[in-house]
C-alpha cells in the first residue's frame, strides 16, 4: 500500500454539478465563487505542481439519494505529474457503510481515468454508462502506479469495470477490495493489459467473459508481453471471489513467454476457473494428484514449483470452494496436509513456477482415511465378501449433505417511511455465494449487497433475496416488507 498522501492542497467538491473550472491556476471554482465540481477539481489538480487530494463535502454527499454526479461529457484525465488521491469517503447510511459519492459515468469512455503515478482512487460508487468504470493509464517512471480501492462498480456488460493499461513501474497498480457487478453481456470485471499489477480481495459477479481478463493482444506493438501480474494473495481476505462467468473466472489470453501468477481465489463459474487463451503462461502444465485422503493429498509437479490445493463443492472445472494448503514440490513430488474434510469431497490443484501458474488439475475425489491397524483378520487370510468380520475394510459412508445457503437481510428501510429510495444489505451462510434479488412482482435477477431501489411508488412493497452457493445450489428467499407513505 502507498503511504498516506500528505496533500499540499486539498480540493473539496461541494456540488453535484458538472461545470468546468473558470478560475485561473490551481483553483477549483466552477462559474461561481466557492462552487467546486468534480470536473473543476480534476482540472485544478492537473494545473498544480504538488501532491493533491480531491475530497467531497459531507453535507452534500452522504450516500443517499441526491449524492450523485452525472457528467454531461467525459471527465478529464487525471494527468498531473504528481500523486493525486480521490476519496469519495464512507458514509453510515440506513443500509450500513456505503460510498458517500455516486458517479454516473458518461457513455463512450471511462468514468475516471488516472495517469498520475502513486495516486489513489477509493470509495466511489460508479454506475458505468460507457466502456470502462475506472481506468489506470500507467506511468513511465519506476514508481508504483495507481491504487484502486474499495469502490462499488455496476455496469451493463460491455467493456470493463476496471482497466489497467500503459507502461507501469515498481509494483504496478493495486486493485483491491472492489465490488463489481456486471449486469449482462461479455464484459470483464478487471481487464489487465500490462504488468506488474496486484489484484486482491475483490468481489466480482457477472455473466459473460470473465472476472479477471489478462490479455496480450491490446499491448502496443513492440512492447513486452503482459507479465508479472498476481491475481489473489495468500490470506482469506486477499482471495478474489469471482462468480457467474460462463467463460471462466480468470482468463489468461497470453503468449508462451509470459508469466502471471494466480494464487488464492474462489467462486463458481462456467468452463475453467483458470482459462488459457492463445498461450500457455510460460508453458506451465497442471500438477497431477496421485492420492487424496481426508487430511492429505499427494502428487507430482515440477521440482521447485509451489503447489496450491483447493477444495471443491462440485467436479466442475469452473468452481473453487476453499483453499486447503500449499507446499513446494521436491524432486518432482509433493504432499499437502490440511484440516480434515468429508470423504467424497473434490479437490484440485495448481502449480506455479517462475511466476507462471497452471490451470487446475483434474479434480480428485477424497477417500476415507485408512482404519487404524489395517483391519481385522480371521486367521486364514481370507475375506468374507460383503461381511465386515473378515479382512475387508468397512464401507465408506456417503458424504453428509450440504445444506443450501440461507440469505439473511441485515439492513433495510423502516417498515413505513416517506422515502422513495430503499436500500438493503444482506449476507449468506455459505462463503462465496452470489445473490438474486426481486422486488414485488419482478423476476429474480443477479444482485449484490447493498441493493438499492429508487423512485418507488407509494404503497406496500416486498423485497426478496436468495443466495446461490458456489456449487450452484439456490436457497430459500428471505423477504422484507415495507411501505412508502
Amino acid at each position: 500500500m502507498l503511504p498516506a498522501l500528505a496533500a499540499a492542497q486539498a480540493f473539496t467538491v461541494n456540488s453535484t454539478g458538472d461545470g468546468a473550472k473558470t478560475a485561473a491556476g490551481a483553483t477549483c471554482e466552477a462559474g461561481s465563487p466557492g462552487v467546486c465540481t468534480l470536473r473543476a477539481a480534476i482540472e485544478a489538480v492537473n494545473a498544480d505542481t504538488e501532491k493533491d487530494a480531491i475530497n467531497f463535502d459531507a453535507s452534500v454527499f452522504n450516500g443517499e439519494a441526491g449524492s450523485a454526479i452525472t457528467p454531461g461529457s467525459l471527465l478529464p484525465e487525471v494527468s498531473a505529474g504528481h500523486p493525486v488521491a480521490i476519496d469519495g469517503g464512507v458514509c453510515a447510511t440506513s443500509s450500513g457503510s456505503e460510498p458517500c459519492v455516486t458517479l454516473n459515468s458518461f457513455a463512450g469512455g471511462a468514468g475516471i481515468s488516472v495517469r498520475a503515478e502513486e495516486s489513489v482512487v477509493e470509495h466511489l460508487a460508479l454506475n458505468v454508462g460507457g466502456s470502462v468504470g475506472i481506468r489506470a493509464l500507467g506511468s513511465t517512471s519506476a514508481k508504483p502506479a495507481v491504487e484502486i480501492l474499495d469502490n462499488v462498480i455496476s455496469f451493463p456488460g460491455t467493456g470493463a469495470a476496471i482497466e489497467l493499461l500503459g507502461a507501469v513501474g515498481g509494483t504496478g497498480n493495486l486493485v483491491a477490495g472492489n465490488q463489481i457487478q456486471i449486469a449482462f453481456g461479455f464484459g470483464v470485471g478487471i481487464a489487465v493489459r500490462n504488468g506488474p499489477n496486484r489484484i486482491f480481495g475483490n468481489a466480482i459477479e457477472g455473466h459473460g467473459c470473465c472476472g479477471v481478463g489478462v490479455k496480450f493482444e491490446e499491448v502496443p506493438p513492440g512492447s513486452e508481453a503482459v507479465s508479472g501480474n498476481q491475481v489473489g494473495g495468500d490470506t482469506p481476505a486477499s482471495e478474489n471471489v469471482i462468480s457467474g462467468f460462463q467463460a471462466g473466472a480468470i482468463w489468461l489470453n497470453l503468449g508462451t513467454n509470459t508469466h502471471n501468477e494466480v494464487r488464492r481465489n474462489r467462486g463458481s463459474n462456467g468452463e475453467q476457473f483458470i482459462r488459457f487463451g492463445s498461450g500457455t503462461n510460460g508453458g506451465i502444465q497442471p500438477p497431477a494428484i496421485a492420492t487424496a485422503l481426508q487430511s492429505s493429498a499427494t502428487g507430482t509437479a515440477e521440482t521447485g514449483a509451489v503447489v496450491r490445493l483447493f477444495g471443491k463443492a462440485t467436479e466442475s472445472s469452473g468452481e473453487l470452494h476453499s483453499f486447503l494448503g500449499e507446499t513446494v514440490a521436491v524432486a518432482g513430488s509433493w504432499k499437502v496436509s490440511f484440516a480434515s474434510v468429508p470423504a467424497g469431497t473434490f479437490v484440485t490443484a495448481t502449480q506455479t513456477l517462475n511466476g507462471g501458474t497452471s490451470q487446475l488439475a483434474e479434480a480428485a475425489t477424497v477417500a476415507a482415511e485408512p482404519s487404524p491397524g489395517g483391519g481385522g483378520s480371521d486367521g486364514g487370510g481370507g475375506t468374507s465378501g460383503g461381511s465386515q468380520s473378515g479382512g475387508g475394510q468397512p464401507s465408506t459412508p456417503p458424504p453428509a449433505p450440504v445444506p443450501p445457503p440461507k440469505a439473511k437481510i441485515t439492513a433495510g428501510p423502516p417498515a413505513k417511511s416517506a422515502a422513495t429510495t430503499a436500500k438493503f444489505r444482506f449476507t449468506s451462510t455459505v462463503a462465496g455465494s452470489r445473490f438474486q434479488c426481486r422486488l414485488d412482482g419482478a423476476k429474480f435477477a443477479g444482485c449484490r449487497s447493498p441493493k438499492a431501489y429508487k423512485h418507488l411508488k407509494p404503497g406496500k412493497h416486498v423485497f426478496r433475496v436468495r443466495a446461490v452457493d458456489p456449487a450452484g445450489v439456490t436457497g430459500a428467499a428471505a423477504k422484507r416488507s415495507f411501505t412508502v407513505s
